[in-house]
């Protein structure tokens, strides 16, 4: 994951568009493909690999991803390869009536460089850092996001950062 020129990376996960799977490292894209075939219903708009526990991949589906600032969680295909079985364990979540979903930031790190749209994400976070709005945990989800917007009196129109 570390080798990765595109996604957004955490610890121990990164997150890529479907768009730039292509650009991802073989063994990254090759993984990918596996968990696809146990990927039912062909979902996700974007893919999370996770090495926490297990290597997992999941296929999540926000809403509105290429027009919406903040895309909400929608639903989740994780595919888990566990050492030592065959078969991979698959959980489908779905997300669409919690009251408190996850949300995307940097969105500009998970698509290619020439991907329609990467400059308004791109500057809609410089926008967001300069303003001290990320880097806190608590903004990953709905609620925290727009408890920390309306304690700094901003809201997001579009991609773009008011106040």
């Amino acid at each position: 994951m570390k080798d990765s020129k595109v996604g957004k990376k955490t610890v121990k996960n990164i997150y890529v568009h479907r768009s730039a799977i292509t650009l991802l490292p073989r063994a990254l894209k090759e993984l990918i493909w596996k968990a696809e075939e146990w990927n039912g219903e062909g979902e996700g708009n974007v893919i999370k690999v996770s090495t926490r526990d297990a290597v997992t991949v999941s296929f999540l589906t926000y809403e509105d991803f290429k027009t919406t600032a903040h895309p909400t969680l929608l639903k989740s295909v994780t595919v888990a390869f566990r050492a030592g079985t065959a078969t991979p364990i698959v959980r489908t979540r779905d997300y669409l009536r919690s009251e408190n979903r996850p949300i995307l930031h940097r969105k500009e790190q998970m698509v290619a460089e020439d991907f329609a749209g990467r400059k308004k994400f791109l500057r809609l976070t410089v926008q967001e850092v300069n303003a001290g709005l990320l880097g806190v945990s608590t903004i990953g989800r709905e609620k925290g996001w727009n408890d920390m917007l309306r304690r700094k009196g901003m809201q997001v129109i579009g991609h773009k950062l008011s106040t």
